[in-house]
């Protein structure tokens, strides 16, 4: 296997599309190779270095696009974040910006990094175990005009990061979190609505990061107190 194809033919990641057949195939190699590869290298990618070594291991080349799905920020060339530009960046937060760049907006979000405006923070290490639950709120909004309006983020690690005029990237966080705080609103209203029957479910858009009680006694602030 030459380096030129090691690079380009097998480095997937999901969505896959692959015959029953094949997929099954990787998928025993995947599970026997794993193990070895996380002893050799603990670290939580190694799963998807293991579906990489049974592709390659089977000669299954796979033919990679880079338009399906968009995850890290910071990329620009190996994910689909060419749908938001300098010009309609501002607007990504309204609630009509994804269905009128529906041809261009990706067919995958993946929840994978931390992502913040302003005071509005996600992270998947963050979302609250309760969240699918009669009384946990829902998550408070950020408003549409945010990505127009703010220049900072603030950090579930207490940093805080100035944006500078016309920075891309902090587009793309004003989109990953209205779309992902959006996503998870509309998943928990489902689950009270199939779940909280005789029950007083809790539809308030409230919640946020910055304003829990484990938060606040970190930062020394008492929590407010609620009627």
């Amino acid at each position: 296997l030459s380096t030129h194809d090691a690079a380009t033919l097998y480095p997937a990641g999901p969505p896959y599309i692959a015959t029953a057949r094949d997929m099954y195939r990787m998928v025993y190699h995947w599970c026997r190779f794993l193990p070895k590869i996380f002893d050799l290298l603990p670290v939580f990618m190694a799963e998807m270095y293991g579906y990489c070594m049974a592709a390659a291991h089977l000669k299954l080349p796979h033919q990679l696009a880079r338009g399906f799905m968009i995850s890290n920020v910071a990329l620009s060339g190996g994910e689909g974040w060419n749908f938001i530009t300098l010009e309609n960046g501002p607007r990504v937060c309204q609630d009509d910006f994804a269905s009128s760049n529906a041809r261009d907006v990706p067919q995958v979000l993946h929840f994978c990094q931390r992502y913040s405006i302003d005071e509005y923070f996600i992270s998947k290490y963050k979302v609250p175990t309760d969240f699918l639950s009669c009384d946990f709120p829902l998550i408070k909004l950020p408003p549409p005009t945010i990505a127009a309006t703010t220049q900072t983020s603030h950090y579930g690690d207490h940093s805080l990061h100035t944006w500078r005029e016309g920075d891309i990237h902090k587009y793309r966080h004003a989109f990953m979190v209205c779309q992902i705080f959006q996503s998870l609103n509309a998943a928990a209203t489902f689950w009270k609505d199939h779940h909280c029957t005789g029950k007083t479910a809790n539809y308030d858009k409230s919640w946020n990061h910055f304003q829990t009680k484990e938060w606040l006694e970190k930062e020394g602030r008492v929590p407010p107190k609620t009627a």
